[in-house]
């Protein structure tokens, strides 16, 4: 067995080089920027009003101006305002030439087609969004790195950009061993256990930006295992496989580690839960043998694979953080394992929750981080400082 630390150090050693592809803009939702984006035009591309009211000359004001025509939302308004006149103007209607300010409707009186000004805190200029505003052609607009959501999607689309660069995010593979696996929805066999692995991967990959691209779940078979491995290894750039990475007679991942195809570059790590952990690749696809205990599943995800897919998609490690609380009550641990402990956060302290077990999900349903008692630890008092590591939402 390694460490937890040795792991995840080569782990990250074999994230696969980003790669970069280009996008409709309205699918980029999510991804992370490639190459910085430089602004093809200005943002506004003229003088606009932002607001209804009367676009008029500031020199003009204190007089009663005659309306001389009105100029809607995509509207050409070629035609010079003439001194002693005022246009009808709405929002987003392009500012006449020889306007510079619009008084909004409210503060304006209309007698025998002439304009009345009360708006005695107008100021020259106001109301108007100008020209290159927002951003001028030739600036950066977003930088490389960039996340993209949907306010980065609109301002995008607002310069007029269909396809940009992004780097391209892995296809995900997730396969679910185990004979005794029953599909929710099923009546339930004796002996049978209700599949929740895979569906909680699928949730546990979209909190963090990710999708699965191909589930499959199989019964315990040594040579059903091996190639559905391989048509899978064929089809996806990463693989989660949960079950069979144990030493028992139907643990058939681990026993896929024999074939020549099958590189094993770690195998069982010091940590509680999640010690059978399997790191390896099938020909040159990543994968990752998790238990087949949900909480387990479950904890190695969060460790191991979340810093994995978001350093091989660019993403900052913004996604994977850690903190430091202290604990609520004193603990007791044995020597030789890392373990992470289900907790709550509580102002400055960490409430270690009820449940600790592999098996078990509900204390991990309202966890909102785990606790790392480091491998050489044996009793730690209460009010002690300890390293959380964050659980992501989705909210």
């Amino acid at each position: 067995m390694i460490s937890v630390e040795a792991a995840l150090e080569i782990v990250l050693k074999h994230v696969p080089p980003t790669q970069t592809i280009r996008l409709p803009v309205k699918d980029a939702l999510g991804y992370v920027l490639a190459l910085d984006l430089i602004a093809p035009m200005d943002a506004p591309a003229f003088d606009q009003s932002a607001m209804d009211g009367y676009a008029f000359r500031w020199e003009d004001g204190g007089k009663a101006l005659l309306i001389d025509g009105a100029v809607a939302a995509g509207d050409d308004a070629e035609q010079t305002l003439q001194s002693g006149t005022a246009r009808r103007i709405f929002t987003g209607g392009r500012i006449p030439d020889g306007a510079n300010t619009v008084v909004i409707q409210e503060h304006t009186q209309i007698k025998e087609n002439h304009l009345y000004i009360d708006s005695p805190n107008l100021r020259k200029g106001s109301n108007i969004r100008l020209k290159g505003s927002q951003i001028k052609t030739g600036d950066v607009a977003l930088e490389q790195g960039t996340v993209l959501r949907a306010a980065a999607i609109g301002f995008l689309a607002t310069m007029g950009m269909t396809e940009i660069a992004v780097y391209k995010q892995p296809r995900i593979g997730i396969l679910v061993t185990g004979s005794e696996l029953i599909t929710p929805g099923t009546p339930l066999t004796r002996g049978g256990t209700y599949e929740s692995n895979s569906v909680m991967l699928m949730a546990a990959l979209q909190e963090v930006g990710f999708v699965a691209a191909e589930i499959r779940r199989i019964a315990d078979d040594k040579e059903l295992t091996l190639a559905t491995i391989a048509a899978m290894a064929a089809t996806c750039d990463v693989l989660l496989l949960t079950g069979g990475v144990s030493v028992g007679d139907h643990d058939h991942v681990a026993g896929s580690q024999s074939h020549p195809d099958f590189t094993t570059i770690f195998h069982k790590v010091k940590q509680k839960p999640g010690k059978p952990f399997l790191f390896g690749k099938y020909r040159d696809t990543p994968l990752f043998g998790l238990p087949g205990n949900p909480a387990s599943v479950l904890t190695c995800f969060y460790v191991f694979v979340v810093p994995f897919l978001i350093r091989w998609s660019g993403y900052e490690a913004g996604r994977h953080t850690f903190g430091r609380l202290r604990l609520a009550e004193p603990i007791q641990k044995k020597a030789g394992l890392t373990v992470f402990l289900k907790a709550k956060a509580n102002g400055a302290y960490a409430d270690i929750l009820p449940q600790q077990e592999s098996y078990i999900l509900k204390s991990y349903a309202i966890a909102d981080c785990l606790v790392i008692l480091p491998e050489a630890a044996t009793e730690l008092a209460a009010d002690s400082e300890v390293t959380i590591l964050h659980l992501p939402t989705s909210r």
